[in-house]
């Protein structure tokens, strides 16, 4: 990807090449998310989060569970989707199931993805369309924090900050 990355962005049209280039490797899909995050951000391309939201939904569709935590992100801060107050409540829905769907994908060739894995626990902390449940929240924080997740581990060690000896045993009693 180093190669790829080291075309001269300076020529009049290197929006075009870029987008050859990684269209070359459609099946690679750190190649494909390095485009929708140009496309998200507009670096080295004009930014268009109508083209970022499809090569997300396109990751997505690879079955990568960091790459559909893209799709749960996209619903979250609203990027292609509706952001008014009666479509608020199916982003946030949409947001939770690819959150969810990331952090419970384990298999032969795919981990758990932590960052979903914390985004699950900030569902049940906040009550985004789950009830609110702080033992729950603890447990997801708790794991994402176990696979290196730095915002879990931080959400970790403030429920433990936050509650006193007698309200950790609770914390902990996420059944």
């Amino acid at each position: 990807m180093g190669q790829i990355l080291m075309i001269d962005l300076s020529l009049p049209d290197s929006s075009n090449t870029i987008e050859l280039v990684f269209k070359n490797y459609q099946t690679n899909s750190t190649i494909q998310l390095v485009l929708a995050s140009c496309y998200r951000f507009g670096k080295w391309v004009e930014k268009d989060e109508h083209k970022a939201f499809n090569y997300y939904q396109k990751l997505a569709e690879m079955n990568n569970s960091h790459r559909i935590l893209f799709l749960g992100v996209c619903y979250t801060n609203g990027i292609r989707v509706e952001k008014d107050k009666l479509e608020l409540k199916k982003n946030e829905r949409k947001a939770f199931i690819y959150y969810q769907k990331s952090e419970e994908m384990e298999n032969a060739t795919e981990m758990r993805d932590a960052s979903g894995t914390y985004n699950v626990g900030v569902c049940y902390r906040d009550g985004i369309e789950v009830e609110k449940g702080e033992g729950k929240a603890f447990a997801y924080f708790q794991k994402s924090a176990e696979m290196g997740d730095a915002e879990g581990t931080g959400q970790t060690g403030l429920c433990y900050f936050c509650s006193d000896a007698r309200d950790q045993v609770q914390f902990r009693d996420w059944n």
